[in-house]
């Protein structure tokens, strides 16, 4: 789906076989690509290997072949296709088996695993602090919550879970989180998710810019479709299946509902806000569903905001 949006070259093509493996893998299994369970938004491996990819895009620009990796970057693509999707699976797992105390807690223990799990299964050639740093933050985006301390603070936790250090520095431990004598999975995630649970709040909604093009692609996707426009304005329709109808090769077997109509200009011009404001409400969709394209976007602004962070990592 993104072959083309790499700027170094034959990297798509990397990408592309490696997301095939993943496909292959995930056939039959319960977990194939599932985003979200009780609630909480996961990670698909899919995910998490476009986040590699654009760490190893953003640190390989500029090179004139993928073998000669910038001095950053020492392998494309994970080591081991079972070990990366058992680190996928670890969501599922702890969703299903973790016992704590409360629900609301659940999803932060979702978060710590798969975070730890990247990083202590080094399940990538190279760059598997940055990637599984990333693919934390991305998730916390997907389940509309931000992150509230100093780069610095990150880098040292990555560097910490690496080198089986994060438990020895009490130092660091008592100025960001409680040690807790509820153990879930083991001390160190645990410690993470309680970290992620005190240093973490709600993000605010944010509507990206999308052109009108766009918005009729991501629409129908949940079954939601434009009809002509006209006088500067197209009307929104839903085909809900109507099984009062028989198949006939004249009958339609949907019924055609309308939804709204809404102000358009141009398929290439930018929906004004209010707009999308609008169909949210009528659609009950929300913007991470609506933009169809919202997980390579928010993981390049992501990549954008903490670039220094990642900069960082991938000298240690």
């Amino acid at each position: 789906m993104y072959v083309n949006i790499f700027e170094t070259p034959n990297l798509g093509n990397y990408y592309e076989r490696e997301l095939k493996n993943i496909k292959e893998f995930e056939k039959g299994k319960d977990i194939n690509g599932q985003k979200e369970l009780k609630g909480i938004k996961l990670l698909t491996g899919e995910d998490v290997l476009l986040a590699h990819f654009l760490i190893v895009d953003y640190f390989s620009k500029n090179v004139n072949k993928i073998k000669n990796y910038h001095k950053n970057i020492g392998g494309v693509g994970t080591r081991d296709i079972t070990l990366f999707m058992s680190s996928i699976e670890r969501q599922h797992n702890c969703i299903q088996y973790c016992k704590v105390k409360s629900e609301n807690r659940l999803k932060y223990f979702v978060f710590a695993t798969l975070y730890w799990g990247l990083i202590k299964n080094h399940v990538f050639h190279d760059a598997n602090k940055r990637t599984a740093t990333l693919s934390l933050l991305y998730h916390l985006y997907l389940n509309r919550l931000r992150i509230n301390v100093k780069d610095k603070v990150l880098e040292e936790m990555a560097i910490r879970v690496a080198s089986n250090t994060l438990l020895l520095r009490n130092d660091w431990v008592r100025k960001y989180v409680e040690r807790s004598p509820e153990i879930v999975v083991n001390e160190e995630i645990t410690l993470i998710a309680n970290f992620l649970r005190n240093n973490t709040s709600n993000r605010s909604i944010k509507y990206a810019e999308i052109t009108y093009r766009d918005l009729e692609r991501a629409l129908a996707n949940y079954g939601y479709y434009f009809g002509k426009p006209k006088n500067n304005k197209v009307t929104i329709y839903k085909y809900d299946e109507n099984p009062k109808k028989k198949p006939s090769f004249l009958n339609r077997l949907f019924n055609k509902n309308k939804i709204v109509t809404i102000s358009y200009i141009d398929k290439n011009k930018t929906v004004p806000k209010n707009t999308i404001k609008l169909i949210l409400n009528k659609t009950g969709l929300n913007p991470e569903t609506l933009y169809s394209w919202g997980d390579l976007k928010a993981l390049e602004e992501l990549i954008g905001e903490y670039r220094n962070l990642l900069k960082r990592l991938a000298k240690r």
